[in-house]
């Protein structure tokens, strides 16, 4: 019986061209010659899943992360809007306790107005600036009893990506034109660094210009 499986083996040896083997060790070499076969195997397929993954490579780093778009505001009051298209807006979102022209007031620097208006749930109190009649600055008190800063951290960075700047007291968010921030204790605002910017050199030449009568009004004396 032995004779009879032993040659059965040989004959299977031989049907995968494997070399001939005496009858002593013909168990021996197939079963070597079955694990060079097994590894071969094995090391073929190791071998077509690193080329499939090598080739798979360049589609997988060239996809690139959508761009995020810049925030142009909040709940359809966008920077640049004018004043009565803001007005029109205020009045009609159950948001905010819009009174209309009380809660307009002109401002003592050039060129500036403002609405301040109260909120209402997640919003206490509301500021929207203009500059040349047009909106630059939002500025959001949150109530803390109905929504708190983590919540808003998360939802920001999930809406607009990890921000730009982070202190203690400040997250930030630049874009080419926009200013996120959200500040402690809990408030949110949008700046148009542009406008702002034409007004902090508006602001620089008022002094220089104010520094320069007082010299004037002292070499009077």
């Amino acid at each position: 019986m032995v004779k009879v499986m032993v040659k059965r083996i040989v004959g299977i040896s031989k049907n995968f061209n494997l070399a001939p083997c005496t009858y002593e060790k013909s168990l021996w070499c197939i079963y070597l010659r079955s694990i060079v076969s097994i590894n071969r195997v094995v090391f073929r397929c190791a071998l077509v899943s690193v080329i499939m993954v090598l080739a798979a490579a360049p589609l997988l780093f060239s996809q690139t992360p959508a761009a995020i778009e810049a925030p142009r505001g909040f709940a359809g009051i966008e920077i640049g809007m004018g004043i009565e298209e803001v007005k029109t807006a205020l009045s009609r979102d159950a948001q905010f306790k819009f009174r209309g022209d009380p809660d307009v007031s002109l401002l003592a620097s050039p060129n500036e107005s403002l609405i301040e208006t109260e909120g209402l749930t997640f919003i206490d109190r509301a500021y929207f600036q203009f500059y040349k009649g047009r909106l630059y600055t939002i500025i959001l008190l949150l109530n803390p009893e109905r929504i708190d800063h983590y919540t808003m951290y998360t939802t920001m960075v999930s809406r607009h990506g990890e921000p730009t700047g982070l202190d203690p007291s400040e997250a930030v968010w630049e874009f080419d034109r926009i200013r996120l921030a959200l500040e402690r204790p809990l408030s949110v605002k949008y700046i148009d660094t542009l406008a702002f910017g034409d007004i902090l050199r508006q602001n620089a030449r008022t002094e220089s210009l104010n520094a320069l009568s007082r010299e004037r009004f002292l070499d009077q004396f």
